[in-house]
């Protein structure tokens, strides 16, 4: 396995290491968010017209 590539050093000010976490923070939470949304709209266009006690196959006893 080789090294891993080292980050470069910003040397940033607090104030502005902050804002920099908090912007990728925002841009992965917003690429999450679109990857959730679109596994929600891929399986609520598969269980379409489909019955929910079909699904589940309830039993009574």
């Amino acid at each position: 396995m080789g090294a891993t590539p080292e980050l470069p050093n910003l040397n940033l000010d607090p104030v502005s290491e902050y804002r920099a976490w908090q912007a990728l923070s925002v841009y992965f939470t917003v690429l999450l968010n679109r990857q959730i949304r679109r596994r929600w709209q891929l399986e609520h266009e598969c269980m379409k017209g489909r019955p929910v006690a079909q699904c589940y196959q309830l039993s009574a006893h």
